[in-house]
């Protein structure tokens, strides 16, 4: 985490407690605004469960992968400095292993006991084929020297 996302970070933590509280409760917001999410998941993958896109469906698709990066680029931003940690804050430490531990229980249960890192497997496999695994080619160059 760079030196931005750390003060950002001190900062919520040095919130009071009622704040850290009413970010929770914009946690069920958060999780509503899943669904979205949720359809246009369901959407992509309908759109190419055949293996082949149509001529009329390319540009709806194309709209639909950039709402999905667009979503995800705002909600982890979000998520990373906001939301979580105002959910650590809030709980006790013991809480907080106990959730970390329940979690992880779900992971396996949906995916498997390897299932994170199957699926770790599989993204990467993907990203290797679309020729989009290597992270620097996504790195802003370092700005003009003035």
């Amino acid at each position: 985490m760079g030196a931005d996302g750390k003060f950002v970070t001190f900062i919520h933590y040095q919130e009071d407690d009622a704040s850290a509280v009413a970010k929770l409760r914009s946690l069920a917001e958060a999780v509503r605004r899943h669904d979205p999410k949720r359809q246009c998941t369901d959407y992509i993958m309908g759109e190419t469960k055949g293996g082949r896109i149509g001529t009329g469906a390319a540009e709806p698709l194309a709209h639909a992968m950039d709402a999905m990066v667009l979503m995800y680029q705002e909600h982890t931003a979000r998520e990373d400095t906001i939301v979580f940690p105002a959910w650590k804050h809030a709980l006790s430490g013991k809480r907080y292993d106990e959730m970390n531990d329940e979690f992880e229980d779900i992971e396996h249960r949906m995916f498997g006991k390897d299932g994170f890192e199957d699926a770790v497997k599989q993204v990467s496999e993907v990203e290797r084929t679309l020729g989009i695994a290597d992270l620097a080619q996504f790195t802003a160059p370092p700005p003009p020297h003035l």
